[in-house]
């Protein structure tokens, strides 16, 4: 399990860093702000990555949801369209996924911090 949340994190990684560079040019302020934070995340193993996970993987999946029940209701989209969205509907459902599952690998700084605390004696 740890091989596959170090994978995953990686994808996700070099994901976030993509997108928060392009969405400063589209102005996209939203997800621009939880891409920065989800690399600063990544970067300094913090404890609630998985949770700006998951924030953007259920907006941009509840985003991608209505827009592929429009196409698919409407007909008149190609192949070619439905192509287009499926990398975002596979990284948003990886992220959720990440948000969901815990991972147990590098461990926060939070639980490092309690399990090197002294502990007293027992008499």
């Amino acid at each position: 399990m740890g091989g596959l949340c170090r994978i995953v994190d990686s994808f996700l990684f070099v994901y976030f860093i993509f997108i928060s560079v392009t969405s400063v040019i589209l102005m996209h302020r939203f997800v621009y702000l939880l891409t920065v934070a989800s690399v600063y995340g990544f970067i300094a193993k913090k404890s609630w990555i998985s949770m700006t996970c998951l924030i953007y993987g259920v907006s941009i999946l509840s985003c991608l949801i209505v827009i592929l029940t429009e196409m698919i209701k409407s007909k008149r989209a190609s192949e070619k369209m439905f192509m287009v969205y499926l990398p975002f509907l596979v990284v948003a459902v990886l992220a959720v996924l990440r948000g969901l599952i815990p991972c147990s690998g590098g461990g926060s700084a939070a639980s490092a911090r309690i399990s090197a605390a002294p502990r007293k004696k027992r008499t």
